[in-house]
């Protein structure tokens, strides 16, 4: 076997192995043949673009059986997809790739390494608890249908391209004011330079007060689904929660504009932040473990989303 990093001519392989993983995920969980959709391209090619060297496969008599990304936060670092070949697994594949995510991320400079998996999915639990990491908290995921376009938000503005030199420096500021170990500005500068789907700010005075990354990336014939991939808000604003409020509306609204008729958010169990999305008319529709190795990571409560799934 060869662990490699992997590059663009591995990319119709890459999406192969996923959806060969999850269709077996998926049939084993419902109990017939399931064919799960491949991953789209663009998602992956900006992966490629924000982590060249820390896009993996591994490689056998010439075929990709496995492939892994790895995503650096600042400090803080995650993998995911991460899949191995059905029929591969069980011969230390999986493991192989997990150490070169976890090489990739402590020469990066991260200090905290962890991944979500789905709880109820046991050997995948039992994977990662044999390879020393530890269950931290829950994440849940959030559905709301949209049915119409609500009214515009004051405050609240769209950064375009050209608009990011600018705005970069504050969300890693924010970032760092909220833990000094997290800066999230290079997933927001992936999503717009990648065209991935839009980023939206909102300011107290002269100051950042928070931001959302929208995803949108599945072509429309094949889905009509978006996610709210990264949102925060400075916890110590005293109306944080209408900075929230005018940015889930906001992405809510473009969204709709996309024809895109379904929204996700994924974020770390908080009561608070949980009994709001309710309000927002979003049900529950599952939930992931959040798995680490090394010193704890949590998110203290507030208005954050920043799940590590891919």
């Amino acid at each position: 076997m060869l662990v490699r990093t992997m590059k663009d001519s591995d990319l119709d392989q890459v999406r192969n192995v996923g959806q060969k993983a999850w269709s077996d995920v998926a049939s084993t969980e419902l109990g017939r043949k399931v064919k799960y959709p491949f991953r789209p391209r663009k998602i992956i090619r900006g992966y490629l673009w924000k982590e060249p060297k820390g896009c993996l496969v591994i490689e056998e008599a010439g075929e990709v059986i496995a492939s892994a990304h790895c995503h650096v936060w600042g400090r803080v670092g995650w993998f995911g997809p991460f899949e191995v070949l059905p029929e591969m697994q069980g011969r230390g594949v999986g493991k192989a790739l997990l150490c070169g995510c976890e090489e990739y991320l402590i020469r990066a400079g991260c200090v905290h390494i962890g991944l979500e998996t789905m709880p109820y999915i046991m050997k995948n639990v039992h994977f990662y608890l044999r390879a020393g990491y530890r269950p931290q908290e829950f994440t849940c995921i959030m559905k709301k249908d949209i049915i119409r376009i609500q009214e515009s938000p004051n405050g609240v503005e769209r950064v375009e391209e050209a608009g990011l030199r600018e705005v970069l420096p504050e969300i890693s500021e924010l970032c760092r004011s909220y833990n000094a170990d997290l800066d999230l500005s290079r997933d927001v500068e992936m999503a717009v330079r990648e065209d991935l789907g839009a980023l939206f700010v909102s300011h107290s005075g002269q100051k950042l007060a928070g931001f959302a990354v929208l995803h949108a990336f599945h072509p429309i014939e094949e889905s009509d689904h978006s996610a709210v991939r990264l949102l925060l808000v400075n916890p110590d604003l005293s109306d944080k929660a209408d900075h929230f409020d005018r940015l889930i509306l906001s992405v809510e609204n473009h969204s709709y504009r996309l024809d895109r008729r379904r929204i996700f958010a994924r974020f770390v169990v908080s009561p608070p932040l949980y009994e709001n999305m309710l309000k927002r008319q979003y049900a529950l529709e599952g939930s992931n473990m959040r798995m680490i190795r090394g010193p704890g990571y949590c998110e203290r409560e507030g208005f954050i989303m920043a799940a590590w799934a891919g």
